[in-house]
């Protein structure tokens, strides 16, 4: 007999985090990642409310610290996040421990030394420690990781010897971890920022992450292909996972910037917060109720992808038969349409054997529902209130 299979890796949260894992997100400045941070913490905490996003342990524990705001802009942040997404204290109860820089533990620095020879910082890594202890975290956020390295100028040593520190709070505390990096400057007009090389620091985040997830805005193409304007455009933004070792690359969040009223002693004032977005094709076509089905039959059978192809099977005649199966009336081409542009579906080029050309062949594709949100509004709890953090 040979050693015994080690068990699966322990995902808490869709294909982007895992336990003793960490996760970079990246994005330039001004994309609205902090809002981001306060998003995935809320859905996090409430098990998925707001994306839908699959928690195979539930509700998670957050711990998340802000290296750059002060803790009353945390907090008016998570409550503007709350109070826009309709998430109550049912959603995420205590489950949220949220710190800014004015909070940090010991010292907001956790690298010391100078450039040419950088060391970390003991006591901070040892009241990080601390506090993953007392809060029983599952889930540390450390936003950004540019944040903690004080006077030390943040290039790719510092930042490996950052994210190879965080690796081991990681699988020590046997928890997963989730850092926010800015990009790169890129030049050029088609440059969105978008793979893993454009994070700050370059390979080094991206060979040490085990998870990059990149945010960057909507693009002119995809506007005029979801049949939008420009105004509409700019509030929306993608969370695309370009590297992974722990779950589908190609699994996307998107976010739409949104801003709500929040009410102090003085009067009200407004917060920017991110709420979940569908592309409309999406949430108009591409059906849930028969994709369980049509990826079984996806995986087991040669299916035609061409929507012009005269053989059989053909991947909209499939979907027309499960949907007449289960008694769903559907325009099956619309619905093939809009699972391939979601790329729930992708088309590939395959060359059968003893054929001479190649033809279209429908597979399951990196969108994949089973692995990413569909982004649905939660309509469970009671009325919301504004203090959500200690």
């Amino acid at each position: 007999m040979g050693p015994p299979f080690p068990k699966r890796r322990q995902l808490v949260y869709g294909n982007f985090a895992a336990r003793k894992r960490v996760t970079v997100i990246g994005g330039t400045s001004g994309i609205g990642k902090t809002a981001m941070i306060s998003a995935l913490s809320a859905d996090m905490a409430s098990a998925g409310a707001l994306t839908k996003t699959p928690c195979p342990e539930g509700h998670l524990k957050v711990a998340s610290i802000n290296a750059e705001d002060d803790t009353e802009e945390v907090d008016r942040s998570l409550n503007a996040t709350c109070v826009g997404n309709d998430i109550t204290k049912v959603h995420i109860g205590d489950r949220i421990v949220a710190i800014g820089r004015d909070k940090l533990l010991t010292a907001p620095v956790a690298v010391a030394g100078s450039e040419r020879a950088p060391n970390l910082n003991t006591s901070f890594f040892k009241s990080l420690s601390d506090l993953i202890e007392t809060s029983d975290s599952d889930v540390l956020i450390i936003d950004p990781i540019a944040g903690l390295t004080g006077a030390v100028e943040f290039t790719p040593g510092v930042m490996n010897l950052l994210l190879r520190a965080f690796i081991d709070i990681a699988i020590r505390h046997n928890i997963a971890i989730i850092v926010v990096a800015h990009t790169r400057k890129k030049q050029g007009i088609n440059s969105n920022n978008d793979e893993a090389e454009d994070l700050s620091g370059g390979k080094t985040q991206q060979n040490a992450a085990r998870c990059v997830i990149m945010a960057r805005p909507m693009t002119e193409k995809e506007a005029t292909a979801f049949h939008l304007d420009k105004d509409e455009m700019r509030k929306l933004v993608r969370a695309t996972v370009r590297k992974t070792n722990i779950g589908i690359e190609g699994a996307t969040l998107w976010w739409e910037k949104q801003t709500t009223m929040l009410t102090d002693d003085d009067g009200e004032y407004e917060m920017n917060y991110v709420s979940p977005w569908s592309p409309p094709f999406v949430s108009e076509n591409a059906d849930t109720r028969i994709w369980s089905e049509l990826k079984a039959r996806l995986q087991s059978d040669f299916i035609y992808g061409s929507l012009r192809s005269n053989a059989e099977p053909r991947i909209d005649n499939v979907i027309q038969e499960i949907a007449n199966t289960a008694g769903l009336p559907m325009d099956a081409k619309k619905v093939a349409e809009a699972m391939i542009k979601s790329k729930w579906i992708e088309i590939e080029d395959h060359k059968p054997e003893g054929k001479k050309s190649s033809v279209k062949r429908a597979v399951v594709g990196s969108g994949d529902p089973d692995h990413q949100t569909q982004n649905q509004p939660d309509d469970e709890a009671a009325d919301h209130g504004q203090e959500f953090t200690e």
